[in-house]
């Protein structure tokens, strides 16, 4: 499994590591974010056991962009609507901030 995805999965289950994130990312979108912030991103994940370089949290971010481009699938939308955790596709980025910032 792809160490980004990893994460988002840890930080959709985990509610410290959600808060974690949302301190790091503020409003900002996951697919917005800067180097730094990507960077301490990285360092969160080291807490919980997985070394996420910045260039891996880059490609994967713009392979997620790609592949997604924004929109949802009729699962991720349940999870969305339904307050469900951690049941949509963590393959797109934007669904890390439909679950962890606006939760």
């Amino acid at each position: 499994m792809d160490k980004f995805k990893q994460f988002y999965a840890q930080a959709v289950a985990d509610d410290a590591v959600k808060d974690e994130v949302k301190k790091i990312l503020g409003k900002t979108p996951i697919e917005d974010a800067t180097d730094e912030q990507l960077i301490k991103l990285g360092e969160l994940a080291k807490t919980i056991g997985l070394d996420i370089a910045l260039t891996e949290a880059k490609a994967y971010l713009a392979k997620s962009h790609d592949d997604e481009e924004g929109e949802l699938s009729a699962d991720e939308l349940q999870a969305v609507a339904g307050g469900a955790k951690g049941d949509c596709d963590p393959n797109s980025a934007p669904h890390l901030n439909q679950h962890i910032l606006k939760k």
